[in-house]
């Protein structure tokens, strides 16, 4: 809806609010009708409060007149307003309700309305606010380091998000001097962090890149300027991959010059173009060649928000501001960054963790029933999920009602060897799923099912409520999965669709039966093969992932960071195990971890877990073993092991009872060495 084809009821709405505009803004400070005053959190002057006040208002009466954006720059400044970033969430959203009640009690007392447009003004009202007040499923922790550019970007993106019941934490840390900045960074560090966003070369960060875009300084030289701001982005970008494992994502430059106006928009440009063009095409050019050297030499975990890109598609027009008070000033270059943000923020709340992509096949990765004659490969899509398989060790496969022997990838990126027990018959989807739960064990929370019919999504989530079941015609879906193939290290030892392909042969030979209860001979004929060792430098990686990845087999439900099993691997007092295993069929890899500390002539197991491939296999008794003979050479004379009921770890409950330990209390087990 735009403001020329604005319903001619909602155009008096919007009238009659700008008539009265002013008393509506009096209301809301002294709180008239609903006995509630809006808090002066600022404690500003009078004149000043009002202004701040007046753009909430204004930003609700754009949104009655259509214009584009108002109602997440409302929502935005809402939560900006509201929100106190030490005040718990609940007491954040009870606050936020508070104040949306009273805001309708003021507008119905105060704005100048009927009955009749009243009640659409409510139903208005309603709408806008509705994010607002859903209960948010999932909290994303993420830390936004930069500018107001970055409250911009939080403030409207948070309205879509909490549509979608996510939130996340929107407040930015803007320090300009870099002792201060990292003071504030320091803090923040080892606090479970999801995602940080670096917004390095934003109109207002630091003062160089103020010189950078400032008319006044447009005939001068910007060479020293620009290589300053690097050398600070540069130590920067170093100290927060020191800080954070989390994906970092840092913006590149567009130095877009902001304006109100379209002719105050082509002045400054006209002035600044060459100098901000030359120092664009420096910064970017050094900015990637920084994020592909770093993410080569280890973890991929430097991402760039592609600001650049923005640029080239709006010009100019990305300086154009939506809004322009003291209180916000949010641009067009921002309103398409929040986009991008809350397309990220969404994909680490809901495919995070994921561990297999179920795909359709007709319409889904190619236009066309393959059954019928040739098809159109969507080789973007294939791309994203091979990208994915190879990089991020998520597993692939297939559920589509066809004629096996008629399906084949002929022509496109992805073949039938990127996918693992492929489900390609006529019966029903929901129980190929089923199967699938059963052939790769894996629960249905850590699935998502991509499919283009309607009918089978709303089966798919009405039998399987845990299971993530996304649409394959929505052009978001693929730009998500594009992301998450991007943002997800994967496991570091192996390729987890040979592994599961090996263990569907091993399974086969194995044979019906329970699978915790092989027996010798059948060990023998797998030609097993178990190796205990202690982790090394090169093995930190991997102990920490298995670690945060098991959850079957995990004895105390622990977690742990890379930063952690870094300071126990240099430690006097403890004892990192590495056990990895491989028969006839293949290299499983690392398959168990356990960390021990020792310490008065007692050693304790801090951490044991054990991968659900090699349930049965024996290996947690050859870990113990070992476990036994290094502590008893460090001088340990007791044994101690811990067994923490969580939801899923029931079935390693007897792990210390079958290998000799005795029961010293409840969930505590002990033996002598």
């Amino acid at each position: 809806m735009s403001v020329s084809n604005l319903p001619p009821a909602r155009h008096r709405i919007a009238a009659t609010l700008r008539a009265h505009r002013d008393p509506l803004i009096e209301a809301l400070i002294a709180g008239t009708h609903s006995g509630v005053p809006r808090e002066n959190r600022f404690s500003e002057e009078k004149a000043r409060f009002s202004r701040r006040i007046g753009t909430w208002v204004d930003l609700m009466i754009g949104h009655v007149e259509g214009k584009a954006g108002y109602d997440a720059l409302f929502a935005g400044q809402t939560v900006l307003e509201i929100h106190q970033p030490e005040r718990p969430a609940e007491e954040n959203r009870a606050a936020v309700a508070r104040a949306l009640d009273s805001i309708w009690i003021e507008i119905a007392g105060a704005g100048g309305l009927e009955e009749e447009p009243l009640g659409e003004m409510k139903r208005i009202f309603d709408d806008l606010v509705r994010g607002m007040r859903i209960e948010p499923r999932v909290h994303v922790r993420t830390l936004l380091v930069g500018d107001c550019l970055m409250g911009e970007i939080a403030g409207i993106a948070a309205d879509g998000l909490a549509r979608a019941a996510i939130s996340f934490d929107p407040f930015p840390l803007n320090a300009r001097e870099p002792t201060e900045l990292n003071r504030q960074i320091s803090r923040m560090a080892n606090q479970g962090y999801d995602a940080v966003f670096f917004s390095p070369f934003s109109h207002a960060r630091i003062s160089e890149i103020e010189a950078l875009l400032d008319p006044r300084r447009a005939l001068q030289g910007e060479g020293a300027l620009v290589e300053a701001v690097i050398e600070q982005t540069r130590a920067l970008l170093v100290y927060l991959v020191g800080k954070f494992e989390c994906p970092i994502y840092v913006h590149n430059a567009a130095l877009v010059a902001r304006a109100s106006t379209p002719l105050r928009g082509a002045i400054r440009n006209g002035l600044t173009s060459r100098r901000r063009g030359r120092a664009r095409v420096r910064f970017n050019t050094w900015l990637r060649e920084f994020v592909d050297a770093r993410n080569a030499a280890g973890a991929r975990q430097l991402h760039i928000v592609d600001e650049e890109a923005i640029y080239a598609r709006q010009g100019s027009a990305a300086g154009r501001y939506l809004y322009e008070s003291d209180f916000q000033h949010a641009t067009a270059l921002s309103l398409a960054l929040a986009g991008d943000y809350a397309r990220r923020i969404e994909m680490l709340a809901t495919l995070k963790g994921k561990k297999l992509v179920i795909c359709d096949l007709d319409h889904t990765l190619w236009e066309g029933v393959i059954g019928e004659g040739s098809v159109a490969h969507f080789a973007d899509r294939q791309a994203s999920l091979r990208r994915l398989r190879e990089k991020s060790g998520v597993v692939l496969t297939i559920a589509s009602k066809n004629d096996p022997e008629k399906v084949h990838f002929s022509g496109g990126v992805l073949g039938m060897e990127d996918f693992v027990a492929p489900q390609i018959s006529w019966g029903r989807k929901v129980d190929a799923v089923a199967r699938l739960r059963q052939q790769l064990n894996l629960q249905y929370r850590h699935m998502v099912f991509v499919d283009d019919r309607p009918d089978e999504r709303a089966f798919m989530a009405e039998a399987y409520p845990d299971m993530l079941v996304l649409d394959a015609t929505d052009p978001e879906t693929w730009a998500r999965i594009a992301l998450w193939a991007d943002a997800t290290e994967g496991s570091s030892d192996l390729d987890r669709t040979q592994l599961y392909q090996q263990q569907l042969e091993r399974d086969s030979f194995v044979g019906e039966g329970d699978v915790s209860q092989l027996g010798e001979d059948v060990l023998a004929k797998l030609e097993l093969k178990i190796e205990v060792r202690e982790a090394g430098k090169s093995d930190l990686k991997r102990f920490a992932e298995l670690i945060n990845r098991t959850n079957q087999w995990n004895m105390t439900g622990a977690r742990t960071t890379l930063e952690r099993v870094k300071q126990q691997a240099g430690a006097a007092d403890a004892i990192l195990l590495l056990a990895s295993a491989r028969d006839k069929f293949g290299d499983m890899g690392d398959v168990c971890a356990a960390t021990v500390t020792i310490a008065d002539g007692a050693a304790t197991i801090d951490a044991f877990v054990l991968s659900c491939r090699v349930f049965g296999y024996g290996v947690e008794g050859a870990t113990l073993g070992a476990i036994r003979e290094k502590a008893a050479a460090r001088g340990a004379a007791s044994l101690t092991g811990q067994f923490i009921p969580t939801a899923q770890n029931h079935m390693a409950r007897d792990m210390y009872a079958d290998n000799g330990f005795d029961a010293a209390s409840e969930g505590v087990f002990r033996t002598a060495l």
